[in-house]
């Protein structure tokens, strides 16, 4: 069984109407600061770099992945700074 999928183009029009709404959104204080962003970002390299045998074992019990594709592939891109 194959699916296909179409991906819709954002007509050049709409783009600035797009760009103000964001804007207006993100001034109104509606979204998070900055500061919080980069907190949040911390903190998931965080829980990366302190759980990345967590994450290894779970993968290899889930799918039978073995541990270093995990720690390469998935804790290493994250963990990179």
């Amino acid at each position: 069984m194959s699916t296909t999928s179409s991906i819709n183009e954002t007509s050049i029009d709409v783009i600035e109407n797009i760009f103000k709404d964001l804007r207006e959104s993100f001034n109104s204080g509606k979204t998070k600061s900055l500061s919080w962003r980069k907190k949040q970002i911390e903190q998931l390299y965080k829980m990366c770099d302190e759980q990345k045998g967590l994450f290894a074992s779970a993968a290899h019990a889930d799918f039978h992945r073995p541990n270093f594709e995990t720690m390469l592939f998935d804790c290493s891109s994250v963990s990179f700074r």
